[in-house]
């Protein structure tokens, strides 16, 4: 991928992250919803990869194609982070472990659900 496309794709993924629509980057950028929402993928497969990767298998898990948006933007601050050292002032460190704990537990309690085990079980159990 050629430095020129991924300017282009961090262009659409960071303003998403920051807040603004799909819709709204799409049109500033010239381009469909569908491309920027591709763009955001791409951007988060790229700059953090094992992240980006545990969310696609928790989608995988809940039957979804990919990541949401939500769970995109739950973990802005380790894909801006790991890319964009300028963006460090602005993201807090503890802030992305608290996140990357909760993402953990989630997925747990997801594996727990699908092997059958539920929180009622943990509760008799002890």
């Amino acid at each position: 991928m050629s430095s020129q496309d991924m300017n282009s794709i961090r262009q659409s993924a960071i303003p998403v992250f920051k807040g603004a629509s799909l819709s709204d980057v799409a049109k500033t950028q010239g381009m469909c919803v569908h491309r920027c929402r591709e763009y955001l993928h791409k951007y988060c497969r790229r700059v953090n990869r094992d992240v980006y990767e545990e969310l696609a298998v928790e989608a995988a898990v809940r039957g979804v194609g990919s990541p949401t948006l939500s769970q995109l933007r739950n973990f802005a601050e380790e894909f801006l982070v790991s890319h964009d050292p300028s963006e460090r002032h602005n993201l807090s460190v503890q802030a992305a472990v608290v996140s990357r704990l909760e993402y953990q537990l989630r997925r747990a309690r997801v594996r727990l659900a699908v092997m059958g085990f539920d929180q009622e079980q943990a509760s008799s159990a002890s």
